[in-house]
């Protein structure tokens, strides 16, 4: 229930409802800073929703043109971002979750991605992930498993990577939520004219 009043708060189907568009002197929607839309979530958590639960958000704003992703993180695990020569970068500082502190900032930071580089988000589930003596597979073994499938792409990539978690789980059911987002920047899209051009 809460997971669908929360999604109510940011759906395309009801613009003018969702906190995260506002409209500019022309009166065509445009979107609000990512710290400015987890502000008000919190609020609205806070204040609306009522409830003892809090929840941990990752929000990003990615531009296609310039490939620069203005970020805020909400108590969710950090982002990390692999170059296209496989170096991977952990960006964010942890900030705290929503609906905790009705006093809680929250700040962005960004990156710039280069054509080939690519954004990915883990869940809490997939670092505290345990293997069959109990050790946390934790960040520094996630950035192994992405270094060793930094050849791979797309559904490939995210299908390989769970599969290498199960492995280092022994083939026991993970005891948490397991999920991850995937953003691989191509770069700035063709328009229409310089593909016919």
């Amino acid at each position: 229930m809460m997971t669908a009043r929360l999604a109510s708060y940011m759906s395309s189907s009801a613009p003018e409802h969702n906190i995260a568009l506002t409209r500019d002197a022309d009166g065509a929607l445009t979107h609000l800073p990512p710290e400015q839309v987890v502000g008000s979530l919190n609020r609205l958590v806070l204040q609306e929703v009522q409830t003892d639960h809090y929840l941990t958000l990752f929000l990003a704003d990615a531009d296609l043109q310039t490939g620069r992703v203005v970020m805020v993180q909400a108590g969710h695990p950090n982002p990390m971002v692999q170059r296209s020569d496989g170096t991977l970068e952990i960006l964010g500082a942890g900030g705290l979750p929503v609906g905790l502190f009705d006093s809680a900032i929250y700040q962005q930071f960004d990156c710039v991605l280069a054509p080939g580089d690519r954004l990915i988000v883990l869940s809490d589930g997939i670092l505290e992930c345990p293997d069959p003596e109990d050790r946390l597979l934790g960040t520094e073994g996630a950035s192994r498993m992405l270094d060793d499938l930094r050849h791979l792409a797309g559904t490939a990539f995210l299908e390989a990577f769970i599969w290498n978690l199960t492995e280092y789980a022994g083939g026991h059911d993970f005891p948490d939520d397991v999920s991850a987002v995937l953003f691989e920047y191509k770069g700035a899209p063709q328009s229409e004219a310089s593909k016919t051009g």
